[in-house]
C-alpha cells in the first residue's frame, strides 16, 4: 500500500510543471545584462531596480517575522533578514525573466486564435478560471519552483485577464 502511495506521489509531482530559480530574475525594463534573484540582498536590488516609492515594514505570517516590504509602483518585493524572499510584479517598471533570454512583463498577451490557450512562452497554462490571492483570472501559469534538482517551498505564477493580458507575476511562499 505504502509503494502504491509513493509510486503516485512521485507521479504527480512529475506532472506539475516546473522552473529553475536561476531562470527567474527581476529585471529592470530595458536592461538585458543583470538581474535579482531571490536571495540577493535589498542593497543589490537598490543597485539593478532604483531606489523604490515607499520602504516598510510587513508581518509575515508564514515566517512569524517582520519583513521589509519596498514597493516599485504597484509592485511589491518582500526582504527577511535583508534577502529577497517573495515577489509580486504588479506593473510594467520591473520585468522578470533571464537575462538576454525570455521576459514577462505586465502587459504581454497570450497569443491569440485560441479560446483555451495551452502555454505561453513555453511555460504551460495550467489553470482556466479562479482566483488567486485575492485576483480573478481567466488563465494562469502556476510552476513549481526547482533550485536544480531540490524542490523549493515556492511557486512562481503568471495571472492573465479574459483577453489574454498578463497582470500579475508572483514568486510566493507555499
Amino acid at each position: 500500500m505504502l509503494l502504491l502511495f509513493l509510486l503516485c506521489a512521485s507521479s504527480l509531482k512529475a506532472q506539475m510543471p516546473e522552473i529553475n530559480i536561476k531562470q527567474i530574475l527581476l529585471i529592470k525594463p530595458n536592461s538585458s545584462s543583470e538581474g535579482v534573484l531571490i536571495g540577493a540582498s535589498s542593497d543589490e536590488c537598490v543597485r539593478l531596480l532604483g531606489k523604490p516609492d515607499e520602504i516598510s515594514d510587513y508581518y509575515s505570517e508564514t515566517d512569524d517575522d517582520m519583513m521589509k516590504l519596498y514597493q516599485y509602483g504597484e509592485s511589491k518585493l518582500y526582504f527577511l533578514k535583508g534577502k529577497l524572499s517573495v515577489w509580486d510584479v504588479l506593473d510594467s517598471r520591473i520585468w522578470v525573466g533571464q537575462v538576454n533570454g525570455r521576459i514577462f512583463k505586465i502587459g504581454d498577451k497570450l497569443i491569440s486564435g485560441s479560446v483555451r490557450p495551452s502555454d505561453f512562452r513555453g511555460l504551460p497554462i495550467t489553470h482556466y478560471g479562479g482566483k488567486s490571492r485575492n485576483m480573478g483570472f481567466a488563465f494562469a501559469s502556476i510552476n513549481e519552483v526547482k533550485n536544480d534538482r531540490t524542490y523549493l517551498d515556492s511557486y512562481f505564477e503568471l495571472l492573465f485577464n479574459s483577453k489574454g493580458v498578463l497582470f500579475s507575476i508572483c514568486m510566493g511562499d507555499k
